[in-house]
């Protein structure tokens, strides 16, 4: 291994990033030490054709989600357009409905307002005490048959989608868990170090 030989051992370091930024972060230092000169750099060599490899599968699993987006994006406009469209219809149907309801809410309720305050002037008012407790409950039952609008679409969101599709592309292909391996096979010996460099007093 070319590098070998100039600093006798290298290390590489992967940041491990933690979800939370109040928990302590960490990168795992390793140090890789001897093994046989035209072993390790074999094993460098299939890392290097590795990444490569890697690289260009991930990419190209990229623009093929970009392009299923594209199509999926597509579509989905074409759908916006019609459901945009019935919701408008069924959104002045509600509007209807919701006339015609509050206008029979607000003739009960101000009939009810009438015999609740003669209830509450004069309790031996039977009649008005018993017609405002019943005008409650047709006001109680009135406001379970409120008309709801209609749900509103929403228009097709290309990042949206496309983040979804990205997510089958995967960037991790062992490489360096298979040099790992190599390097061990060839007499080298690694040396493991995880490193706080983040939030340290919370752990």
């Amino acid at each position: 291994m070319r590098w070998l030989k100039k600093w006798g051992s290298f290390s590489l370091s992967l940041l491990l990033f933690c979800s939370c930024s109040t928990k302590p972060e960490y990168y795992i230092h390793k140090t890789y030490i001897g093994g046989d000169k035209k072993c390790t750099e074999k094993c460098e060599d299939e890392k290097k054709k590795c990444d490569i490899r890697c690289k260009e599968e991930y990419n190209n699993c990229i623009e093929f989600a970009k392009s299923e987006a594209k199509k999926i994006y597509k579509d989905r406009q074409i759908a916006y357009r019609y459901e945009i469209e019935r919701y408008s219809r069924l959104y002045e149907d509600y509007l209807k409905e919701y006339d015609k309801w509050f206008l029979r809410y607000e003739a009960i309720y101000d009939e009810y307002s009438y015999y609740k305050r003669r209830c509450e002037k004069d309790k031996k008012d039977s009649y008005a005490c018993k017609k405002s407790d019943k005008l409650k409950r047709e006001l109680d039952n009135l406001s379970f048959l409120k008309p709801s609008p209609p749900v509103k679409p929403k228009p097709a969101d290309f990042s949206s989608i496309f983040k979804n599709l990205k997510k089958d592309c995967d960037n991790k292909c062992n490489c360096e868990e298979d040099f790992d391996r190599c390097f061990s096979l060839c007499g080298g010996k690694i040396k493991i170090e995880k490193i706080c460099i983040k939030n340290c007093k919370n752990n």
